[in-house]
């Protein structure tokens, strides 16, 4: 799942059915400035970027702080490519 942790930061532990082919979430910060577009695809690589930065993983869950600048990010999980 997506969760916010201590209003800051962005918390992705993904739980995706094996009949899937994955999912996507916009995510709009609480001030509804900013918004994150997650894309979660099923039997990917297991790696994890946000505006094409890799983001560290632990135990497959992933965490970052939210830019609350007005901007859009770009969140991808499993791509392959």
């Amino acid at each position: 799942g997506l969760r916010v942790e201590n209003g800051d930061t962005l918390v992705l532990d993904p739980r995706v059915p094996d009949g899937w082919p994955g999912f996507s979430i916009d995510y709009r910060t609480p001030s509804g400035k900013t918004v994150y577009r997650i894309e979660v695809v099923n039997g990917g690589s297991g790696k994890l970027e946000v505006d094409g930065e890799e983001v560290a993983m632990e135990n497959g869950v992933a965490r970052w702080r939210m830019d609350d600048d007005g901007g859009e990010h770009r969140v991808t999980f499993g791509r392959t490519e």
